[in-house]
């Protein structure tokens, strides 16, 4: 495999990795069976849809859909295996019911994920997470046939992220250098508020502020809108999109909708629930 792309893969992979394991050890405090996210276009035309089936509070499987011409068609599935209290496997299928790849993972004698293993039909990833003292993950290293791909390392204040910087390039002395970075900021209530996306050079010892996310909350503490904000070619921060998330008497999460920095809705989605 080209070594660029082996690359890539590998930091793509901590984070797609890291995304499947939030979804993995997705447990829901609803007494329900069934969760249903269902995305349209602006035109109230259904486009999508998502449908995560529990048991005991925990996920089992979660199935994608499409839409072409209107018709409901199977994208493919996700089934989650569970350990206890532990989510040990996920295994994903194309509509056709082949295997596509499975992950599974390793633990501590704490209980932590320590290895976590991607299997495909054209490779295999191990990430391998450390520890602080405080049980947080303060580095996660993708490894290919027992190279080094990439790294992550994190740092806290205490149980609460605030930096990770990526380590995915290498100078002209095979060492890995860095070339971005994600800030996280928080209120006095520990509610993160902003995610800042930074690109360094090295040559020129400068950073720049890519993009960022600012997060707002209602005195329930749920998420009710996420703003997207890139650079421009000329330097210039701007708004992308935001969107707006609407909750029920229970505070589950009922509807969100996007919308473009003119204001204008571009699409939304419709998320129900099943006992």
């Amino acid at each position: 495999m080209n070594k660029k792309i082996v690359k890539i893969i590998g930091l793509v992979s901590i984070l797609f990795l890291e995304i499947l394991i939030s979804c993995s050890t997705e447990t829901t405090t609803t007494l329900t069976n069934e969760i249903t996210e269902t995305r349209y276009d602006k035109l109230g035309v259904i486009t999508s849809q998502v449908v995560s089936e529990y048991n005991e509070a925990k996920i089992i499987k979660r199935s994608m859909y499409k839409y072409p011409n209107g018709n409901k068609s199977l994208e493919g599935y996700i089934i989650y295996e569970w350990t206890g209290s532990t989510p040990t496997k996920e295994s994903a299928y194309d509509s056709n019911n082949n295997l596509i790849f499975y992950n599974s993972c390793e633990l501590n004698s704490k209980g932590l994920m320590e290895k976590y293993i991607q299997y495909n039909l054209n490779y295999e990833l191990t990430v391998i997470y450390n520890y602080d003292g405080n049980e947080n993950v303060v580095k996660a290293t993708t490894y290919s046939s027992n190279s080094i791909l990439s790294y992550i390392v994190k740092e806290y204040n205490g149980k609460y992220l605030t930096k990770e910087t990526y380590y995915d390039n290498k100078d002209n002395n095979g060492n890995f250098i860095t070339n971005k970075y994600t800030k996280y900021d928080y209120d006095n209530s520990n509610y993160k508020i902003k995610t800042s996306k930074f690109t360094l050079d090295n040559i020129a010892k400068t950073e720049l502020l890519s993009s960022y996310e600012v997060y707002e909350y209602d005195i329930l503490g749920n998420l009710i809108k996420t703003s997207w904000y890139s650079t421009t070619w000329d330097g210039i921060l701007k708004l992308l999109c935001y969107e707006i998330n609407k909750y029920d008497n229970n505070n589950n999460k009922t509807k969100f909708e996007m919308y473009g920095n003119d204001g204008v809705i571009s699409s939304y989605g419709v998320i129900t629930y099943k006992n």
